[in-house]
């Protein structure tokens, strides 16, 4: 690219901008321009101005009035007014009281600005028809964003900085409320200047006498990204003179290995993906196992994103944590493990949820039973969710001592002539209590033995629990057993029950 090249992998302001608007086919309609005054964005504006038309593209600028800096920040709208006067093109300015937004504890002053400056472009875009939000992010954002990342913490998503283009509905904006966010699905964030070093705008802007406004805050190393740019790139370079070269490069690399890997990520959730519903999603346990490590840690963090539309990342620490909860085989089926932003991993049977702390109980892969019914003997009984039933009788002598070792919590053993007949399956009723197996015949309220094992309150009212005809509760479905019908040294014939989220084969 003779003649259209920067400093060796870097482009000149035109060439970036042909770049980013031909690969991405940005053309065709009204193209809303971010226009703060300074030289980045006059730079951009003038080159939509110039090289909008072989694209289709009528620019439409708008400035965002912060409301921080007080006279300066009067001054740059009305300069941004006239800036547009001069060169034909319409203008919008909007104000913002950032201040007000920053107050909330844990806010930014940066970080409700950005929002909200996404939130008046897109509003503007979506008011004028437009599919195109242009803002001035350059090269040198670029590496401050990827240092940044690296600095806080990031994987292969935060390695790539910022896109040349991005679907507006990824812009996560909390701090913006819903009804004030673009609603449209169509809309679309273009960096033309993405390739382009700050170097190289400002001798492109001096080179055609252009005026612009200077921001004195850009000086104020409070900021991070400004301290960043001041005080912690120049450290860097002392070490290596081209860590701007290799941090944006850096960048490059990360677009296509994430490229690559997002597609097996897709692949991989329909794969293991088992159903959904208002706050939940569900997966197969055993197949989400047998993924590859990259894979298994996409699939958690893409389920809380997926959740969490509002979130800006995951931490590493929190997806680890969730991982490791559910590959040690320790952890029984109905256990949990939190995930950030009110969410939960839940354990079931042959599948795992991550919901919202508060799901409705119909969200839980658990046996339910709404009615009783009697179970007069050995044979198979469907509960009121997909569950069933199975009861067996076995010559004791067969069963060896599997009664004791036993690590199914979802199977359980009794003593066949210490039961009355015939058994009933049935919800708990209030105040009910079971004589715990091990503790001495000591009788406990069922609510708290299912309170103690975490079993979702929301499930618990339809919780089956196995009585016998003397109204003995026996057991608390995969939960606890009962001293009633304990086997002995005397028992001559054992029941086995046991539950499973599938007919038995």
């Amino acid at each position: 690219m003779s003649g259209e090249t920067v400093g060796g992998m870097f482009l000149t302001p035109e060439a970036s901008f042909r770049r980013v608007v031909q690969e991405h086919e940005v053309r065709n309609g009204v193209l809303v321009v971010g226009v703060s005054g300074g030289v980045d964005s006059v730079c951009l504006a003038r080159l939509c101005v110039e090289l909008g038309p072989t694209y289709h593209l009528r620019p439409h600028f708008v400035h965002v009035h912060h409301g921080i800096r007080g006279p300066e920040a009067d001054a740059d709208a009305t300069f941004v007014r006239a800036l547009g006067e001069r060169w034909s093109i319409p203008v919008t300015v909007v104000q913002v009281d950032v201040p007000r937004v920053a107050a909330a504890p844990g806010v930014s002053l940066e970080e409700a600005a950005r929002q909200w400056r996404y939130a008046v472009l897109g509003q503007v875009a979506e008011r004028l028809g437009a599919r195109w939000v242009a803002v001035a992010h350059h090269a040198d954002d670029q590496v401050e964003t990827v240092l940044m990342h690296l600095i806080r913490g990031t994987g292969l998503a935060g390695l790539r900085g910022m896109l040349p283009v991005t679907w507006y509905g990824h812009l996560r904006l909390p701090l913006v409320p819903p009804a004030q966010r673009p609603q449209t699905g169509r809309l679309w964030l273009v960096r033309p200047l993405l390739y382009t070093p700050r170097s190289a705008i400002e001798t492109w802007v001096h080179e055609r006498g252009l005026t612009y406004r200077f921001d004195r805050s850009n000086l104020d190393t409070t900021y991070f990204r400004n301290r960043l740019r001041h005080e912690v790139l120049p450290m860097l370079a002392q070490v290596n003179p081209q860590v701007r070269h290799a941090l944006f490069a850096l960048a490059e690399l990360a677009v296509a290995d994430f490229a690559l890997l997002e597609g097996l990520s897709r692949e991989a959730w329909a794969a293991v993906w088992r159903g959904e519903g208002n706050g939940w999603v569900r997966f197969d346990l055993g197949a989400w196992r047998a993924l590859p490590l990259a894979l298994r840690r996409g699939v958690l963090r893409d389920a809380v994103l997926y959740l969490r539309r509002e979130l800006r990342d995951v931490g590493f620490e929190q997806v680890e944590r969730a991982r490791r909860f559910l590959e040690d085989a320790r952890h029984s089926a109905g256990s949990e493990c939190t995930l950030p932003a009110g969410l939960t991993v839940r354990r079931e049977y042959s599948t795992f949820l991550i919901a919202n702390r508060d799901v409705g109980g119909d969200a839980w892969d658990v046996p339910q039973v709404q009615e009783g019914f009697p179970v007069p003997g050995p044979g198979v009984y469907p509960l009121d969710n997909g569950w069933y039933l199975t009861v067996g009788r076995v010559p004791r002598e067969e069963l060896g001592d599997r009664w004791q070792q036993n690590p199914d919590r979802w199977t359980a053993y009794f003593d066949a002539a210490a039961l009355s007949w015939p058994l009933m399956v049935r919800p708990r009723r209030q105040g009910e209590r079971i004589a715990l197996l091990g503790m001495g015949g000591k009788r406990t309220l069922i609510s708290d033995v299912l309170a103690n094992a975490k079993i979702p309150r929301w499930t618990r009212d339809r919780w089956p629990v196995v009585v016998d005809a003397r109204e003995r509760v026996v057991w608390v479905v995969g939960v606890r057993q009962s001293e009633v019908g304990r086997i002995t040294d005397h028992t001559r014939t054992v029941v086995v029950l046991t539950v499973r989220p599938h007919p038995p084969e």
